[in-house]
């Protein structure tokens, strides 16, 4: 019994080993970017996720809205029904996983 959780362990511990030691894609290989502990979402899945969560919500009617990524910072472009709908989006896109920042440049349509 006591061999077999010895064992275990030291195959959980294994595996975290490997694990760790995988290198993130992310598309730029620099210094910086291995610093970071977290793990790093791609900027074009963080924009198609942006999108979908805006796309689903029930306050943002159908709108227009551009959705730019670059290095998990996001900005939205695009013109919107009212300031609801303008401060909606972007708390819909800093609530997104991934999201560092969000620079929201929405207007709203007269």
């Amino acid at each position: 019994m006591r061999k077999t959780v010895l064992f275990g362990l030291y195959c959980l511990a294994l595996f975290l080993a490997v694990i760790s030691s995988v290198p993130i894609a992310t598309g730029a290989d620099t210094a910086d970017s291995k610093k970071m502990s977290a793990p790093i979402i791609n900027d074009v899945a963080i924009s198609d996720a942006v999108k979908a969560n805006i796309a689903a919500d029930s306050v943002m009617e159908p709108v227009d809205i551009d959705v730019i990524t670059e290095e998990g910072v996001v900005t939205l472009q695009g013109t919107v029904n009212n300031a609801s709908q303008v401060e909606r989006a972007g708390h819909i896109a800093i609530n997104t996983p991934g999201v560092l920042k969000v620079d929201n440049e929405l207007k709203v349509s007269h």
